[in-house]
Order: C-alpha cells, then sequence, then structure tokens
C-alpha cells in the first residue's frame, strides 16, 4: 500500500487506497536473461460506511509484457504485450438480525495474448464458497475473465445465540468468447 486517506464524512468514514504492484516471472532456464512475463498492476480500493450502507470497492489494471522463447512454457518466441481490467462492488446493509448485500464484479478477458489472458481476482476473493473459495473458474485462483452478479444474506440470527445462517444466490459468465463471438461459460451457483 502505497497511499491512504481517510476523508470523514457525516455519516462515516470513506477510505481510499491505491496499490501498485509489479512481479516478474522467470522461466525455469535461467540463462534466458530477462526472459518470462512481467505485470506492473494499478489497483484503487474504496470502502466505507455512509450510514444508510456500506461499501467496498477495488478496481485494478493490469499491464503485461511476454518475453519468452520457443523453450518456454508456451512453446514460440513471443515478444508482446496486452491489459487485462477488472474491479468489484460489494454493497451491504447490517440490519442487526441480519446483513444482506450485493456483489458485482467484472473481469476482462484478452482472447489475444500468448498467457495469463485474463483478470484473476485471486485467491482471496472468494466469489463464493464453491467457485473461488474451493475451485478455480476460468483458469486462475478464483474467477478469471468471467462477470458474477451476487445477492447474499449473512449473519442471520437464530434463537440458538452462537448460530448464525448464510444464504446466496450468483450468477456467473464467461467473458472468454469463441471465434463466432459467443461466451464459451455459462454457470449458475
Amino acid at each position: 500500500r502505497l497511499s491512504r486517506v481517510d476523508f470523514p464524512e457525516p455519516d462515516g468514514p470513506i477510505t481510499v487506497k491505491n496499490l501498485i504492484g509489479y512481479s516478474y516471472g522467470s522461466s525455469a532456464d535461467l540463462s534466458l536473461d530477462n526472459r518470462g512475463l512481467f505485470s506492473w498492476a494499478d489497483t484503487l480500493a474504496l470502502s466505507g460506511d455512509l450510514g444508510v450502507i456500506s461499501f467496498e470497492s477495488e478496481f485494478s489494471y493490469k499491464r503485461l509484457r511476454g518475453d519468452f522463447t520457443a523453450n518456454s512454457t508456451v512453446g514460440a518466441d513471443i515478444q508482446d504485450s496486452w491489459k487485462v481490467y477488472g474491479g468489484y462492488l460489494n454493497i451491504w446493509k447490517d440490519l442487526g438480525t441480519m446483513t444482506p448485500g450485493f456483489v458485482a464484479a467484472y473481469g476482462s478477458y484478452d482472447e489475444t495474448a500468448p498467457t495469463a489472458k485474463g483478470f484473476d481476482f485471486g485467491a482471496n476473493f472468494n466469489t463464493t464458497p464453491i467457485w473461488g473459495d474451493q475451485v478455480g473458474f476460468g483458469g486462475g485462483k478464483d474467477l478469471t475473465g468471467m462477470t458474477a452478479f451476487k445477492l447474499y444474506v449473512n449473519d442471520i440470527k437464530t434463537p440458538a445465540k452462537p448460530l448464525t445462517l448464510s444464504a446466496f444466490a450468483a450468477y456467473v459468465i464467461s467473458n472468454q468468447h469463441t471465434a463466432d463471438n459467443a461466451a464459451t461459460h455459462s454457470i449458475y451457483d
């Protein structure tokens, strides 16, 4: 985290966070000097409690560059660059006896990229208890190159004090397309 600015509002604070990340994935052959996958990501996160609702969101733009040789995992000489982006918005209201909410998430997909074609929400996002928490979908650790919408209710109080319940309904559709521009996957969870 490079910066954090809190803006106090009458109904609660809004937090703005900016994260800049760089990674380099070298090929297994150390004699190839600076060959592999480079990525640079700019991420903006906003969160807050507005009184009526609370929210969190994150928007990320990733620039990637591949420098591969024929003996790499890609299997061809490639020097290319491409971009992927994604974001999510989570809105909820704590009612005391339950917390209903809504999540919308989008991850782009670039069919022309040689590798790392889709935006991966990563292992910490956990779109649902199945897709994202236990099983990655689309080639990554959570959803990769997908759009998701989820209605949920968390922390439903029960007469048994330590026991709470949760429920959700999610719709996930792939942003990965075939040659005729039709989505290759559509799932319901």
